[in-house]
C-alpha cells in the first residue's frame, strides 16, 4: 500500500504566516504568485525549484530558488522587474524579493526540475526519447553524491505505443510511509503528437 500514499501529504511545508480574517484571500494570492513565477520561468527557459512566501503586516517576502544552466544579467533584471511588479500590484504591500540562482547538475536539481527536464527531452525527441532520458538520469545519479533513492514514473503512449503503459525506473529506497524521510516530489507533463505523457519523480 506504500505506493498509494500521496507523496506530499505528510510533507507539505507549513505556512509562515496566518490570518484569521483573510486566510482564503491570501492563500489564493500565494497560488497566483507561484503560478505567475512558474510561467515567467518557463518563458525564459528557467526552472523554479522552490518558492517561499512570508507575510508580515505590510510586507511580503518572497524567496526563490531557480535552476538554470546559464543566465545573463539582462534576463535576471527583466525577470526581477516582472515578478516584482506583479506581486506588488496583487498584494498591495511592500515587497522584498530574494532570488537565488542555482547551476550545476546534481543536488541543486530538485524533483520538479528533473521532471520538467525529462518532459522537455521527451517533447524534443521524436524517435526513442527514453534513451535520451536514461542518459539524463545516469548523469543526475553520478552528480548527486548524497542520493539515497530515486524513482521515476512515466505513463502514457510511450514511444508512440498503441496502448498507454507505465514505465518505472527505481534506484535505492523511496520510503513514502516514513514521515521523517526527506522525500522530494515533482510532477510534469510532456505534450507529444501521441498525447500527454505524465512524469512523476521522487528523490530521497
Amino acid at each position: 500500500m506504500g505506493q498509494k500514499v500521496n507523496p506530499i501529504i505528510f510533507r507539505n511545508k507549513l505556512l509562515t504566516w496566518y490570518s484569521l480574517k483573510h486566510f482564503d484571500k491570501l492563500l489564493h494570492e500565494d497560488l497566483q504568485i507561484i503560478k505567475y513565477i512558474e510561467t515567467r520561468c518557463k518563458i525564459n527557459n528557467l526552472y523554479l525549484k522552490d518558492c517561499q512566501i512570508n507575510r508580515g503586516a505590510r510586507l511580503c517576502i518572497v524567496k526563490l530558488q531557480i535552476w538554470s544552466d546559464g543566465v545573463s544579467m539582462p534576463m535576471v533584471t527583466a525577470l526581477r522587474l516582472h515578478i516584482s511588479k506583479f506581486i506588488e500590484n496583487l498584494t498591495k504591500s511592500k515587497l522584498c524579493l530574494i532570488i537565488n540562482f542555482l547551476d550545476g547538475f546534481g543536488s541543486s536539481v530538485g524533483a520538479k526540475t528533473l521532471a520538467e527536464l525529462i518532459a522537455k527531452r521527451i517533447e524534443k525527441k521524436t524517435q526513442s526519447p527514453f534513451k535520451d532520458v536514461a542518459a539524463l538520469i545516469s548523469e543526475f545519479v553520478k552528480s548527486s553524491s548524497p542520493l539515497k533513492g530515486l524513482k521515476i514514473l512515466c505513463s502514457g503512449r510511450l514511444n508512440g505505443a498503441e496502448m498507454a503503459k507505465t514505465q518505472i525506473i527505481k534506484i535505492g529506497r523511496i520510503p513514502l510511509q516514513t514521515i521523517s524521510a526527506k522525500v522530494n516530489y515533482g510532477f510534469a507533463k510532456a505534450h507529444t503528437k501521441f498525447g500527454v505523457i505524465g512524469i512523476k519523480v521522487w528523490i530521497n
